[in-house]
């Protein structure tokens, strides 16, 4: 009898907790995206336009948070690990830069009672170490993206926001199944702006580079280095075209199928021809896009240099490899690197920054990733 009454002490108590908890959450509305879910007591929600709702654990205005944005039916994920692995991961690179401190690739997670696929990506902020985990969930009614980023302390009270936001999504339009009718195209092709007007700045210039001619080496005390410049496209031009729009890609015109909602300052562009990988334009400036095809920049040569022998004595090579390792060459031993003809080939404006000052050659960084576009597309032949 004694051990039935415990018992039904425990449920009781259970079920008090279970009330108190669900007493602790507060309803959530997003009317601008069509959805409600529920926060913990205490926090502060917000929608900002591009961005989607966000739900502050601390006091509103910045991190920690967790944001929620739904997706058009139109916008679907075609392929959430890659977006996870390459498009997040490498807006944040470019972003923080050296204060960008690498990720866990996608995986499934559980969270709020679902299994989704998510990866967290560590960067650096104004001295603090930051935490952010993008996670994706797959609905028929419209994607959905979570992101939580947060500091050391606040990872209980952000990850608890987190599961609850999940947990408790719904979308409120009766209409969600309804795929809007695609806006009127223009008929406009978008193209790269012209770089012709663009001269190599020897005084304090960084740029891309592919060095050849290292056979002159020891014939001509020279090696030649081909100056490239990241194509450009105005951000206006962009952002306005329409399904049946055309835009040039490398070199090849496409026909636009959907230009995705901006996240984190980059818009997928999916095309009606067969294209093997993703297409992102990125924002570079408030007004200019650079673009991302899979893993590599496209870029247009605006110059060439005759690199002549010796270099500066405080000239440096560096070379990350696979491994994250960073070798460090002085400038005698870069050359024997060119003569051996390890690189040969290896170094293009894909993976290699050359830094001019004063009009001297004082340093040039490569990694073995990435290694670009296959050689028949680089050269501009795209099939049939």
């Amino acid at each position: 009898m004694k051990k039935l009454i415990a018992i039904i002490l425990m449920l009781a108590l259970a079920c008090t907790a279970l009330t108190a908890l669900a007493a602790e959450l507060t309803d959530v509305t997003c009317k601008e995206m069509q959805f409600t879910t529920k926060a913990p007591a205490g926090t502060v929600a917000g929608y900002t336009e591009d961005t989607g709702l966000r739900i502050y654990t601390k006091g509103e205005g910045g991190i920690p948070y967790v944001q929620v944005f739904r997706r058009p039916l139109e916008y679907k994920f075609s392929n959430p690990q890659d977006y996870l692995n390459n498009v997040v991961r490498e807006y944040l690179e470019d972003k923080y830069g050296k204060d960008s401190q690498g990720m866990n690739p996608a995986k499934e997670m559980e969270i709020g009672g679902k299994t989704l696929l998510g990866a967290r990506y560590y960067y650096v902020l104004q001295g603090t170490k930051v935490t952010q985990i993008n996670v994706i969930e797959i609905r028929d009614a419209g994607d959905v993206e979570y992101t939580a980023k947060f500091y050391e302390g606040y990872e209980d009270i952000t990850m608890e926001t987190l599961e609850t936001a999940v947990q408790y999504y719904q979308e409120t339009d009766t209409a969600a199944a309804t795929v809007e009718e695609p806006k009127q195209a223009t008929g406009k092709t978008v193209e790269p702006m012209d770089l012709s007007w663009l001269t190599v700045n020897k005084e304090d210039g960084q740029y891309s580079v592919r060095i050849t001619d290292t056979d002159k080496i020891d014939a001509g005390g020279y090696f030649t280095a081909e100056i490239y410049f990241a194509d450009t496209y105005p951000l206006e031009e962009v952002y306005a075209l329409q399904e049946g729009d055309k835009v040039t890609v490398n070199g090849t015109v496409y026909t636009v199928d959907a230009l995705l909602p901006e996240q984190d300052g980059a818009r997928e562009l999916r095309v009606k021809e067969e294209f093997d990988g993703y297409i992102v334009f990125k924002k570079a400036t408030d007004n200019y896009l650079t673009l991302l095809i899979n893993d590599w920049v496209p870029s247009t040569k605006i110059g060439t240099e005759k690199v002549m022998l010796p270099l500066p004595n405080a000239f440096a090579f560096f070379w990350a490899g696979g491994d994250d390792e960073v070798k460090t060459y002085d400038w005698e031993s870069f050359v024997n690197l060119l003569r051996s003809g390890e690189l040969n080939g290896e170094l293009k404006q894909y993976n290699t920054l050359i830094q001019f000052k004063d009009g001297l050659v004082m340093s040039i960084g490569h990694t073995d990733y990435p290694e670009g576009p296959a050689p028949m597309i680089e050269a501009g032949w795209a099939g049939e």
